[in-house]
């Protein structure tokens, strides 16, 4: 199993055919930036049903969507940004 070492962990997945826990991690990443640079070329993997963002320094989901709404996230972590 993969070990990740970013702080977020974005989860993509059909309502239907989900993979299962990690298996549907899309992205890891520390800060919006990064994420944001990430969705420009590849918006089409959040193609799947829900979208969920954990947190795993808080272990906690602290986004939780049928869309992918960068704003909203920003707005999100703008607290945790260093």
């Amino acid at each position: 199993m993969k070990r990740y070492t970013q702080r977020y962990l974005l989860f993509s997945y059909n309502d239907y055919y989900p993979s299962g826990g990690l298996r549907d991690v899309v992205f890891a990443f520390d800060k919006f930036e990064e994420l944001e640079s990430w969705y420009k070329v590849n918006d089409h993997i959040l193609d799947g049903d829900y979208i969920d963002l954990f947190d795993l320094e808080r272990r906690e989901v602290i986004y939780m969507d049928e869309d992918t709404v960068l704003e909203t996230v920003r707005e999100l972590l703008k607290d945790d940004a260093d």
